[in-house]
């Protein structure tokens, strides 16, 4: 059931909307068929339906699907703030609409994906001739729900497409990532920027990409990552629990403001380190958790404080 300020919110924002039935009957259906059940006022709601959006047309409005849990996690390092987001029960935001001053037609859909062992899909973009549910019941009997329900916020085409490649292959980097406190992940950190770079990204989005990575937390539940197996510099000693340690000084560190009082977000490393190494000394785990000495200095510095690290010509071996 939509409630009422919701409503009043998508007639309020002029965007095209039309009823289906719960399930997923609607993606059958012929534009004509839809558009025959349009919303245009209050009294056109009905319960027991869904509510849908269709993207593009004269409301200029697009959906920013994020597709995978990356994607819930990273969005607000890429994505513009914007005043109408939606989802599932279990993912309230991973919906965003955004007004497109400068959509036409051959805007249509924009989509994202990762192929690994299977293909997955990682954002999307809805335009013209696409539609987004935003009201009612999914085929499996999650809600949707509304995070915010104000107005989308303007945006042209080129800039939001921009940002969603970067999100794109920050979700890739993020779920490729080696656990953080390993020293498999300065080798990785340098074959990531090698590639940016030999890719042509520009320095700023790169510095964009790694920041947003490595300052992955999800603040809206504050769950922490940890992979299921050590990486080859790691042993099996109570690796879950030392990672966990690591990371739990960056909960803590979010929850006391430290992270609001350094310099940069890599310098929270340094003291996570220290912890992660005092505690493999008082628990006798095996030396393998610690954290390579160089490696604790390096993937501590500020950015500015080092630009070689993401020196072109550096990366290349000077060709």
């Amino acid at each position: 059931m939509i409630s009422e300020s919701i409503k009043q919110s998508l007639l309020k924002n002029e965007l095209i909307l039309f009823t289906s039935d719960y399930g997923k009957k609607g993606v059958a259906e012929s534009w004509t068929v839809r558009l025959k059940k349009q919303i245009k006022q209050l009294d056109q709601f009905k319960e027991f339906t869904n509510v849908n959006i269709a993207t593009g047309g004269d409301s200029l409005v697009v959906d920013v699907d994020l597709d995978c849990p990356e994607a819930l996690v990273l969005a607000d390092a890429f994505l513009n703030p914007t005043g109408m987001e939606f989802g599932r029960e279990s993912t309230p935001r991973s919906h965003r609409l955004y007004k497109v001053i400068d959509l036409t037609k051959k805007h249509t859909r924009v989509y994202f994906d990762f192929k690994e062992k299977e293909k997955s899909m990682l954002v999307e973009l809805r335009a013209n001739k696409h539609y987004t549910m935003c009201g009612g019941q999914y085929d499996n009997g999650e809600k949707v729900v509304w995070s915010k329900y104000e107005t989308p916020v303007e945006v042209n085409y080129d800039t939001l497409h921009k940002q969603l490649s970067k999100l794109a292959v920050a979700c890739v980097v993020l779920r490729k990532a080696p656990t953080p406190g390993t020293k498999m992940r300065n080798e990785y950190w340098k074959l990531v920027i090698a590639s940016l770079w030999y890719h042509k990204i520009k320095e700023e989005d790169c510095i964009n990409i790694v920041e947003a990575v490595c300052n992955a937390h999800n603040d809206d539940t504050n769950e922490i990552y940890i992979r299921d197996e050590p990486t080859e510099n790691m042993s099996e000693d109570r690796f879950m629990e030392v990672v966990l340690v690591h990371e739990l000084v960056h909960f803590l560190q979010y929850f006391d403001g430290t992270w609001q009082e350094v310099e940069c977000k890599q310098q929270l490393e340094m003291h996570a380190y220290e912890v992660q190494d005092a505690y493999v000394d008082l628990y006798g785990i095996d030396e393998q958790q610690k954290i390579d000495p160089l490696f604790a200095i390096i993937s501590s510095m500020c950015p500015q404080h080092s630009p070689n690290m993401f020196n072109q010509q550096h990366l290349h071996g000077g060709d």
